[in-house]
């Protein structure tokens, strides 16, 4: 009942949607960030609330605090890792003396001590790169490829990812691509991911393999392009593979918000879920609230072979490359496994 009303508060048709003008670029790709007044335009509004309806309250009251959680295959302090072939870094980085004193972002104090989110990998060799090359061009013929039966999905009217290719489930596991996807899969990823945010060998639950792109007819800005959470379990963590050269605020980054001092992220408890059983969207008082404490856009920089590791209930979006740019990207979820 609680989270029915709480939904009413969205000044929305449905949750999670918000006007998008002809022409009107990502904010991410006007500011490099750098304006988070701009980024509210990435955020839902707000009905005046009628009476008896239940306080809006403070995002800080969802926060996830401290170090503990429910999964045992989870590292708890985990939350973001980026690495790969060229150590992809953030639009504009706190100071690295500043991000090596985070211990809750970038490898687990009982892993690997503390650590930069934003640090290379030594994993990640020459096979690494070639492979990952490799595949950025049969993903890339294959999403050129009509015939390949890709499917375009718009979210003119709410649903699905937005302004994206991805090819039919399935299509990870054919010929040449196949292949190439399960030896970085079992050979890098999964090893990656072992140690950094799991205890034990993660389990592939998916895998959707994409385009970001401009689609000159849409009218809205919704779900992932908007500022949320997943709120998934602690047991999830998200992998986005770009395999695009030289990804940057105009060519569809992903976006973390970070603080401005301490280059931490922001968590969400898992179970916190006041709009319902759907994806978590950030409505602008909430993000305000954010930005007053000093957390800022950060659009994650990266090329062709770049991992970014995420726990999936830190406040992040998707970003809408300008026209005439796209990038290509693999979308991983791996489960914890029981012992």
């Amino acid at each position: 009942m609680q989270a029915d009303t709480h939904a009413r508060h969205l000044g929305v048709r449905r949750s999670g949607m918000v006007p998008l003008a002809e022409g009107e670029s990502d904010p991410i790709s006007e500011t490099h960030g750098r304006s988070p007044v701009c980024e509210l335009r990435a955020s839902p509004a707000l009905v005046v609330a009628a009476p008896g309806m239940p306080r809006l309250g403070s995002i800080f009251d969802l926060e996830a605090r401290g170090q503990r959680c429910s999964s045992p295959q989870r590292i708890c302090s985990f939350r973001l890792h980026v690495a790969g072939v060229a150590a992809a870094r953030p639009s504009h980085p706190p100071a690295p003396s500043v991000l090596r004193s985070v211990p809750s972002v970038g490898r687990s104090s009982s892993a690997a001590g503390l650590g930069d989110p934003w640090r290379n990998d030594s994993a990640f060799d020459a096979r690494y790169r070639s492979l990952t090359q490799t595949l950025s061009t049969q993903v890339r013929s294959a999403l050129d490829d009509p015939s390949r039966g890709q499917k375009r999905v718009q979210s003119l009217r709410g649903g699905g990812a937005q302004h994206v290719i991805t090819l039919p489930a399935g299509e990870e596991r054919v010929g040449s691509l196949g292949k190439v996807l399960e030896v970085l899969i079992q050979e890098y990823i999964g090893p990656h991911l072992q140690g950094r945010a799991f205890s034990t060998a993660p389990r592939l639950q998916s895998v959707k393999i994409s385009r970001n792109m401009n689609l000159p007819l849409e009218r809205v800005r919704s779900r992932s392009m908007l500022w949320h959470w997943d709120s998934l379990t602690e047991d999830i963590v998200k992998v986005v593979l770009y395999l695009s050269p030289n990804v940057d605020h105009r060519r569809g980054c992903m976006v973390v918000l970070t603080h401005n001092e301490t280059g931490q992220t922001f968590k969400v408890q898992h179970d916190a879920a006041p709009w319902g059983r759907q994806l978590q969207n950030v409505p602008k008082p909430w993000l305000i609230e954010l930005f007053e404490r000093g957390y800022r856009p950060q659009c994650i920089l990266g090329t062709t072979g770049d991992l970014i590791v995420f726990d999936t209930n830190i406040v992040h979006r998707g970003s809408r490359p300008v026209p005439g740019m796209h990038r290509d990207f693999i979308l991983f979820e791996f489960v914890g496994q029981r012992i």
